[in-house]
Parts: structure tokens; sequence; C-alpha cells
């Protein structure tokens, strides 16, 4: 059985601040998409409300900075605003680079290696009430996207949990190997044959009625009006998914939690 690996938000992690892959992969996607299709590629308007999401980071960070805390809750602190500043800094190069028409390229990375990237950046926006676990296999594929993009994802994905449990909760990250083939007679939103990553959320909060589930990834559609939601998250979440070839998988029952399967494409062995 492969082993598992399981974090807490009171649990600090080191994370040094890296530089974010500057391209990505999902653009060239796009492109060759069909000229009725969906536009996949974000508009200026998510990645401004990605920026963002990463600047309250920075801002909560700031603010436990100014508490008179304890020396290792500070150190901890100062790096995940470094680390939230980098980021913001690369997503925001990313709407400079849609403005003149540039897109990217994906890397190769594990859910392993995103989740431990972000485990400071998460605990930060869930807040102490909310506890932060993984489970991800040691023998998880491959996969490629720039991580800014699927940073920007789990972010917006987390963001919600938040907003979903006010009384403080669980939010559980897994990850899991799935090859679809013949024998899947409704493959998950019509996805091709093929292997596949499924990086799944699971919140404890209110979840959502079927027409809030409905109205979940239409942009500008939100329930937290007057609370600073632009409806924009899941909506860019789901481009992002759709960029990469993979897709964005929604269930929720009203006072039952949520649950959110992100697919991608399996990197080629």
């Amino acid at each position: 059985m492969p082993s598992t690996n399981s974090t807490s938000v009171r649990r600090a992690r080191s994370t040094a601040p890296t530089k974010l892959a500057d391209c990505n992969a999902a653009g060239r996607a796009a492109l060759k998409a069909p000229a009725d299709s969906v536009d996949l590629l974000p508009t200026a308007a998510e990645i401004a409300h990605n920026v963002n999401n990463l600047l309250a980071i920075i801002a909560g960070n700031i603010q436990i900075i100014a508490s008179g805390i304890s020396q290792p809750q500070l150190n901890r602190a100062v790096r995940e605003a470094v680390l939230a500043c980098n980021m913001a800094a690369s997503t925001n190069a990313a709407l400079f680079r849609k403005q003149r028409g540039f897109h990217s390229f994906a890397t190769a990375t594990t859910a392993r290696n995103i989740t431990n990237n972000l485990t400071g950046l998460l605990s930060s926006l869930l807040g102490t009430g909310i506890e932060l676990r993984s489970e991800i296999p040691d023998d998880c594929w491959t996969f490629e996207v720039d991580s800014n993009d699927i940073s920007a994802a789990i972010i917006n994905i987390a963001l919600n949990a938040h907003y979903a449990m006010p009384a403080g909760g669980t939010f559980l990250i897994k990850a899991a190997n799935v090859t679809l083939d013949a024998s899947h007679e409704t493959p998950p939103a019509g996805l091709p044959v093929g292997r596949y990553v499924r990086l799944t959320f699971q919140d404890t909060g209110v979840g959502m009625s079927a027409d809030e589930l409905s109205e979940a990834v239409k942009p500008n559609v939100t329930s937290r009006r007057g609370r600073g939601g632009t409806g924009l998250g899941l909506s860019s979440t789901l481009k992002f998914a759709r960029a990469c070839g993979g897709a964005l998988i929604i269930t929720s029952t009203k006072d039952a939690g949520t649950e959110v399967d992100l697919w991608l494409p399996a990197h080629a062995a």
C-alpha cells in the first residue's frame, strides 16, 4: 500500500520562495480548440481576482506579524508573506503576457510537490479554526501544468472552503491515479480514455443546494455578495482544468460539505 502524508494547519512547514514558471501550456491548448468552444484562457478580471487572493494572504500574514506573536510564528508569517508576494508578482506578469498575446509552457510536477509548496499559504488562508490535511500517495503520477496556474486554482478552491466553514472544520486534499478506459460507461465530464491524476478537495462546510451548485462555476455568480465575492474563482479554475485537457467536477449537499475533483492528464511516461 502506498504511504500517505498528513499535515495539520497547526504544523508550520518551511516553504522557501521559489521562482514560479512564467509560462503556461493552457494557452497553446486553447488556441487549438474549436472556434465555437468556450474561451479557455483566463480573462484579465480572473487573473486580477487571483492576484487579490494572494494579496489577502499577504495582508493576513502582515497582521500576524504586527500582533506581537512568538518568534517561530513570526518567522513562518514572514516566509508565507514573501512567498505570496512572489506568486502575486508572477500572476501579475501573466496579466501583462495576456495583454501582449504571449502564452507559456507547462512543467512536469506532482501532487506532493504542489501541496507541500502551498501548505503554508493554505494554512494562512484557511485560518486556525480549520484543520488542513493531505493524503497524497507516494506513487502519484506526474502531470504538466504551470505551477502558478494550479496554485491559483487550489487557492480559489480553498478560499471557497474557508467561507463555507465559518465555525471551523476540515479541509482535506487527496490525490489518486485513475486510468479511464472503455470499461467506464460514463467518463467524468466526457473525458477521453487515458491516464489522469485526480486531485480531490473536501470540506466539511455548509454545502450547496442543487440550485447553488448549478450556478457555482458561472462567471460573476457568487453567494458572497457584500463579502468580497466576485464569482470568478471557480470559473477561472474550470477554464484552467479544461485548458489542460482535464475537468472540474463539483459535488455538494446542503449542510453536508462540498467535494471538488480536479482531473489532470498524467504526464506521458
